[in-house]
């Protein structure tokens, strides 16, 4: 007999339409939105990040939107116990969860048991801090020679992850990479209806660059200046949408050329996340393109109810 799905996962790229689907799908089966996106949880970042507002969500619940503020580390792990809280509240009161997906890694820690990393010495998260603030080019250098299968996941860049990299491997001696665990080996934490959104590529992008032009619109240039204000640093920590629009600010470069890089980096993000899904997420694909938003929404629904009955 099969197990009766808890929850419902609606996943995609950006702009894809997640928050109008997964919005109906929760009027339609009694449910609430929980939020799984690695920029969403940031407060004070709403433009940007895309984050639904109440005309949008027309008075559903949405969780695990605005939990971490500048300087905080928002990792996988603390997103995966913090979002288990909020569904099991959910289960308990009757609730179907609804998640919407936009950060893979985070939904699979949430599911599965993906690591299992040491309690890390002050002493070296001090001096994995240090080194990388002095040549995060030689740690990503080492990092590619010592852990060639973690490697493709860091960034020269990236400051957050190369530290993380860089005090387990001093800790420990070992790579990143001997940590995980193999996920095709475990069962879900949550049994799970899992569907990711998309379309034909020219509209997806599209509907990107549109959201981009939105977002200026809207006031992103003075979220950034408040943000960075607050404590938020870019160019620590980049953040899609962001970082691109921090030369503008400091008068190395024009608006035009900034707003292309937007662009530019949110289609590229749209397809990694889409290759996530794709390639590590046993997902049943809805193309909103071919099946427009009231029948996928409908095909979601109808999995769903299915599902009840079957176990009846």
């Amino acid at each position: 007999m099969e197990t009766v799905p808890q929850i419902i996962v609606i996943a995609g790229p950006t702009a894809v339409g997640k928050t109008q689907v997964a919005t109906e799908v929760c009027r339609r089966v009694g449910g609430a939105i929980v939020g799984c996106d690695s920029r969403q949880v940031f407060r004070h970042l709403s433009i940007g990040t895309a984050k639904p507002d109440a005309t949008e969500l027309d008075g559903t619940a949405h969780h695990m939107l605005d939990v971490a503020g500048p300087g905080e580390t928002y990792h996988a792990h603390r997103y995966a116990r913090e979002a288990a809280q909020i569904i099991n509240q959910l289960l308990h009161n009757g609730v179907v969860p609804v998640l919407t997906v936009g950060t893979g890694l985070f939904y699979e820690a949430l599911q599965f048991e993906l690591i299992s990393t040491p309690t890390i010495d002050p002493v070296c998260r001090n001096q994995a801090t240090e080194a990388v603030s002095h040549d995060r080019n030689a740690i990503h250098a080492l990092a590619c020679t010592q852990d060639p299968e973690y490697a493709p996941k860091l960034k020269a860049g990236d400051t957050q992850r190369l530290i993380r990299w860089y005090e387990i491997y001093l800790q420990t001696g070992r790579p990143m990479s001997t940590f995980f665990r193999d996920i095709t080996r475990q069962q879900p934490r949550y049994p799970a209806l899992n569907f990711v959104l998309t379309r034909e590529r020219r509209e997806l992008y599209g509907r990107i660059n549109q959201r981009v032009d939105t977002m200026l619109e809207q006031g992103l240039i003075e979220e950034i200046r408040e943000a960075i204000n607050r404590g938020y640093d870019f160019r620590q920590i980049p953040v899609v949408g962001y970082t691109e629009l921090l030369p503008c600010l400091d008068g190395e470069a024009s608006l035009e050329s900034c707003i292309a890089e937007v662009k530019k980096n949110s289609r590229r993000y749209a397809k990694r996340q889409l290759t996530w899904f794709r390639n590590r997420l046993q997902m049943r694909e809805i193309h909103l393109s071919t099946t427009g938003i009231e029948q996928g929404i409908e095909m979601i629904v109808t999995a769903w109810q299915t599902s009840r009955d079957t176990s009846t």
